[in-house]
């Protein structure tokens, strides 16, 4: 039990550098299903599709979509639970959306501090027609 203990506080002393380098657009394995890792967002190398640190990957305008609702949520007050109209992220569907903007779709959480590092990013590639 010590060595696991101990090759598991290595990994967390490892983890900045690690979620650093994905962040950049590397690939970097966080362990079985990132665990210790909250779920992350980045566009891919051409700004086409966001990614997820958990391997999904949905195009931006879906992104944009998602993002629009997920401020409506946020501004009102009231959540929002997939209720027969499905919001499409890629081949993904978004299931809920908590009131502090906090997102659930499938097997991911990703928390809102999370999605707004994301917007300058998502604002600074133009929209397809």
């Amino acid at each position: 039990m010590k060595e696991r203990e101990r090759r598991s506080e290595i990994e967390k002393l490892a983890l900045p550098g690690k979620i650093e380098k994905w962040r950049q657009g590397e690939y970097v394995p966080f362990g079985y299903y990132g665990q210790d890792v909250p779920t992350m967002l980045r566009l891919n190398k051409d700004g086409t599709e966001i990614e997820t640190s958990l391997g999904a990957r949905f195009p931006i305008e879906h992104g944009r979509l998602a993002l629009r609702i997920i401020r409506r949520v946020m501004d009102t007050k009231q959540g929002y639970v997939q209720n027969g109209h499905t919001i499409h992220l890629g081949n993904y569907s978004l299931d809920r959306i908590e009131i502090d903007g906090t997102v659930h779709a499938g097997c991911h959480v990703v928390k809102w501090g999370e999605i707004e590092r994301l917007i300058p990013q998502l604002e600074s590639v133009t929209e397809t027609p």
